[in-house]
């Protein structure tokens, strides 16, 4: 099927399936399924989360296909802090880009065949939510009225031994065009959900994002769309990630190697 512009920035929906019950008290209480989410994404002891992801990142080209053009490998440390009734979530997220053919970091990326290689350098982000039961505001995002953090309004969803949860993120950055529309499933043992002294549920997380390319290329003008397809993991500790990408934080980022400082 050819891919357009319009298909590819149309906006990710939260789905849910058919059959299947919420994890929690049969009346769905929506401060027990916004900590059962947190408990998938996070940990609510307040203790900081790392978590090991790795994402394809595929462009769309003008003849409508979506070339695999690189990879990225990063780690986020997540962490949640009551504030009164609600939660703020601080996530600090770093990375750095690879070939798809050779998982060499790579330091430039030619789009075009033939075409100029442009600049791509490895990145740090910090963000904060604050989370409620009526809704997720994105305080770090400010003035942007269209920013909007979802939760399912049926979930988590029991199915078998396993717990899932979607997060639907869609935001603009201001007057740069900028958009991000990304959809985040977290999936865990229900066993552990349902053990309210587990205060961090082991997850894993798959998501679909739609860019563009600034965040790869921030040279490339005009922008294209971009597809980055990722896969994380909750780990114990950021010691616990790969040995390659254990010691590219090492090299770069030490402080990040144990839990850091927010804020």
């Amino acid at each position: 099927m050819r891919l357009t512009r319009r298909t590819l920035l149309a906006g990710i929906a939260v789905a849910l399936p058919a059959g299947g019950a919420a994890a929690g008290r049969p009346d769905g209480d929506e401060r027990e399924r916004l900590e059962a989410f947190l408990r998938l994404k996070a940990d609510l002891s307040g203790r900081a989360v790392a978590i090991y992801y790795t994402a394809d990142i595929f462009l769309l080209a003008p003849t409508g296909t979506l070339p695999l053009v690189a990879r990225a490998e990063g780690l986020s440390w997540n962490r949640v802090v009551r504030r009164g009734d609600a939660f703020e979530l601080q996530q600090i997220d770093t990375g750095l880009y690879r070939s798809p053919a050779t998982e060499e970091p790579l330091s430039s990326l030619a789009i075009e065949s033939g075409g100029k290689a442009l600049p791509v350098k490895p990145y740090r982000n910090s963000s904060s939510y604050t989370a409620t039961t009526r809704s997720l505001t994105a305080p770090s995002l400010a003035a942007r009225p269209d920013a909007r953090l979802d939760l399912d309004r049926h979930g988590p969803i029991e199915t078998d031994d396993q717990v899932w949860a979607h997060e639907d993120l869609q935001v603009a950055f201001g007057s740069t065009g900028r958009r991000v529309a990304q959809l985040t499933t977290y999936a865990g043992p229900a066993a552990a959900l349902r053990d309210p002294t587990v205060t961090s549920v082991p997850a894993t997380s798959f998501s679909a994002m739609v860019t563009d390319t600034r965040p790869l290329v921030p040279a490339l003008e005009p922008p294209r769309p971009a597809l980055w397809r990722l896969v994380g993991r909750k780990l114990a500790g950021a010691d616990r990630a790969p040995p390659r990408f254990r010691a590219w934080l090492a090299a770069t980022h030490p402080d990040l190697l144990t839990e850091p400082r927010f804020g």
